[in-house]
């Protein structure tokens, strides 16, 4: 008794072991694009970086709202746990300041440069049970923040 190999109706069918059903690229000229340009209309267009940074949004009104008018992102978190003290502050509309003293040097510089990238200001102070390992403060260090 002979059996037919399956063939499943959803995919193309191969018609030699080094055939692709994606269609060959063509390199030189006279093959077309590649990519094709997408056309997106008018209605998206580039601003100036004068244009943004005066504030002019078409109906003339800011971009962003005045400093006055902004309330302030803060988080604060303090965790306890039978292993680690976590106190973490931040500011999201900060300046890239860092505070961090957690006995950890590589999650010290880490968390430096999330607050120097994001433009976050970071307070983290954590105690925690570095001499077995330093697990528990990472995680519960990551959890605070988190929150």
């Amino acid at each position: 008794m002979t059996t037919a190999p399956f063939v499943s109706p959803s995919l193309p069918r191969l018609h030699s072991a080094r055939a692709s059903p994606f269609p060959k690229p063509s390199v030189g000229s006279g093959g077309g694009v590649a990519f094709p340009a997408r056309t997106y209309g008018s209605s998206l267009r580039l601003r100036s970086a004068v244009m943004s940074a005066s504030g002019v949004g078409g109906n003339g009104s800011p971009m962003a709202p005045e400093e006055s008018t902004v309330s302030s992102r803060l988080g604060e978190v303090k965790r306890v746990t039978k292993e680690t003290n976590v106190h973490v502050k931040i500011n999201l509309d900060g300046t890239g300041v860092a505070n961090s003293s957690t006995g950890i040097p590589f999650l010290d510089h880490m968390l430096d440069q999330l607050a120097s990238h994001g433009l976050f200001d970071v307070y983290v102070k954590a105690t925690g049970d570095t001499h077995i390992d330093d697990h528990h403060s990472n995680e519960d260090i990551a959890l605070a923040i988190g929150t």
